[in-house]
């Protein structure tokens, strides 16, 4: 179980990962699922709390489905084009 961080700091408190993870382990999930699910959730407080530096040093993978990505390839289309037409013009020079 994770330390809970309110009033009492030595009060244990379950997350919802960890109950689900309980549940996991009365139906016969193996336990390394369980733990792996857990550790993930230990981790991500660890990192929310300034303890930890968990991004990988390239940097995370980006979505190239989101909406977000869909803006970040439009822009840079219009990047290119800009940058066509000025070459263009220069060429003409």
């Amino acid at each position: 179980m994770t330390t809970g961080l309110g009033a009492d700091p030595d009060a244990l408190r379950v997350c919802s990962v960890e109950a689900f993870a309980l549940l996991l382990t009365a139906l016969g999930e193996s336990r390394a699922t369980t733990t792996a699910l857990v550790d993930a959730v230990i981790v991500n407080n660890r990192a929310l709390h300034a303890e930890l530096e968990v991004r990988p040093k390239g940097g995370l993978p980006t979505s190239t489905t989101s909406g977000a990505a869909r803006r970040r390839r439009r822009r840079q289309r219009e990047r290119d084009r800009e940058e066509e037409e000025r070459e263009a013009v220069v060429a003409k020079d």
